[in-house]
């Protein structure tokens, strides 16, 4: 599916986009058949509608630098690499989605907040308001450590070890992730591109 030509890329008299910002959404579609990669390029948000939005995609056996590379090639051909400062690359960390930042230039990565929502969800479902909203606080001024220590409180604190083993994942995620946590305190501008 990742083609190496620009036949799919339309016609090259076109003139090149002046963007200062991309954003692109890694996910791996979990079906019965196939496992494949999707890459969602867009340039941002208006009225919660991507603005000129171009799709990726590979099947699960394809090098995950293939389909990077045929998303590099499309920025290159239809985005001014002069104007271009930054390509902000969202997923939930998986080592494909993360190879990107290797393949494009300018790019950082960030997890996306549905995986932190979705990790957080254990910690929080049984807290106390006041729990979560000092988890979340702790995650906006970049307090890894406190972030940390609220979950070892919320893991000593589970009601059975279903939900503690959660939290432990949770908090081994957040570990392993934090560099693409902390980039929305780096790059506050990478928040339109989740609509958030």
């Amino acid at each position: 599916m990742c083609s190496t030509d620009f036949n799919d890329i339309g016609p090259a008299a076109s003139p090149r986009r002046r963007c200062k910002v991309l954003f692109i959404e890694a996910d791996q579609e979990r079906n019965a058949t196939r496992l494949p990669r999707l890459a969602c390029l867009y340039e941002g948000r208006r009225r919660g509608k991507l603005i000129h939005p171009y799709y990726f995609a590979a099947e699960a056996d394809v090098a995950p630098e293939k389909l990077w590379e045929a998303v590099r090639r499309y920025t290159q051909h239809r985005y001014e690499p002069s104007c271009l400062q930054r390509v902000f690359l969202y997923g939930d960390g998986a080592p494909w989605v993360r190879t990107g930042t290797a393949v494009l230039p300018k790019s950082v990565f960030l997890l996306h907040p549905f995986y932190l929502r979705k990790w957080l969800t254990p910690a929080l479902v049984l807290r106390e308001d006041e729990f979560g909203q000092a988890v979340w606080a702790s995650i906006e001024a970049g307090d890894q450590l406190g972030v940390e220590r609220l979950l070892r409180e919320a893991e000593a604190g589970a009601p059975n070890p279903a939900f503690r083993r959660a939290i432990r994942d949770c908090r081994r995620l957040v570990r392993r992730h934090w560099d693409g946590i902390a980039a929305y305190l780096l790059f506050p501008e990478a928040r339109q591109g989740t609509g958030g």
